[in-house]
């Protein structure tokens, strides 16, 4: 069995104070509850030796339960001249350097003021890694490694794809590509820079028959071009969390068969017809968006503002009046 360093019965029993109680529940454990007032420090080992390593070892330091921070709670060695070692819940593995053997060395449990601990336990512990510590540690790089060979992949794709953000043509860019393909999968989908749509048809069906997708995630910007089939057939879109039209001329089957559409945030102006008949599960605050950026028509030709009957029948008064005195026509 690997030995812990870190000798129990402790140095100085951890006391109960700035708000915080602390139960010693023997093996070397401690439960704290309650929420510090103050600084909290619990000094486990106050300068001692650390025997049975040689310079060059590789030691652990953990015990601190999962979710600490060094703005909450955490556990600290500390070795004059040395840089602290901290562990925050995940374990601190470091090499024993010069000076770990002739310099004295201070552990502690240090709980930040304003942090709530309930039923919070320490399992303090500093030794040489186990075998199940190594495993642990290299299935955790392994995961690192693999987890930065996705980051890098997926900037390397859609800096591409999106041309490091200055793409500006997305013509049925995440669209259908054949009959068995019906746009992109919700787990493909996931662009690194906002949407923008200049230029003739850089806007239409973007989305048309994407029918996985449920989240367009980012902002998209679409500018004096069609928005016409650009979410066509998104059967299961729910949220498209920015839209900003400026210049838009035509909103043709642009939210047809958006059945599940539910989210919707307008900026810029919506200046022609435009049609939510098929979304039946659009929000009160949807529709007030839709409602705020309607362009104000007085005095030029009346458009109209089409919902699906369910939508329309919950309008209130003022809702209804603010479209009629922009010169707008509601369709439900």
């Amino acid at each position: 069995m690997v030995q812990n360093l870190i000798p129990y019965p402790y140095y100085y029993a951890p006391p109960s104070f700035a708000g915080i109680t602390v139960t010693d529940n023997g093996k070397g454990e401690l439960t704290f509850n309650g929420t510090a007032t103050g600084f909290f420090s619990a000094e486990l080992v106050y300068y001692n030796l650390l025997p049975n390593f040689s310079v060059g070892d590789t030691l652990i330091l953990k015990g601190c339960p999962k979710g600490g921070s060094e703005d909450t709670f955490f556990l600290v060695l500390n070795c004059s001249g040395k840089d602290d070692i901290i562990d925050t819940g995940d374990g601190a593995i470091f090499t024993v350097q010069e000076g770990f053997t002739v310099n004295l060395i201070e552990v502690f449990i240090v709980i930040k003021e304003g942090t709530t601990m309930d039923n919070v336990v320490f399992k303090p512990y500093l030794g040489k890694l186990s075998i199940a510590d190594k495993l642990t540690t290299i299935a955790e790089n392994e995961q690192r490694v693999y987890a930065a060979g996705q980051k890098s992949e997926y900037d390397r794709f859609w800096d591409l794809f999106q041309n490091y953000g200055k793409r500006t043509y997305y013509y049925n860019a995440f669209a259908w590509q054949n009959k068995a393909v019906f746009g992109w999968a919700t787990e493909a989908y996931n662009p690194k820079y906002p949407i923008v749509c200049e230029g003739a048809n850089a806007g239409a069906s973007i989305f048309h028959y994407s029918t996985a997708i449920k989240d367009v995630k980012v902002p998209i910007t679409i500018r004096n071009t069609s928005a016409k089939n650009a979410f066509y057939r998104c059967y299961a879109l729910e949220n498209i969390p920015s839209l900003t039209l400026e210049g838009v001329p035509d909103f043709d089957f642009t939210f047809a068969s958006c059945e599940a559409l539910a989210h919707i945030t307008i900026h810029g102006s919506i200046d022609v017809n435009i049609s939510f008949a098929e979304s039946p599960l659009l929000t009160n605050e949807s529709v007030q968006s839709i409602i705020d950026h309607l362009a104000d028509l007085t005095g030029k030709a009346a458009q109209t503002l089409t919902l699906h009957a369910t939508v329309g029948n919950k309008l209130t008064d003022a809702q209804k009046a603010a479209c009629t005195a922009k010169n707008w026509q509601l369709v439900y």
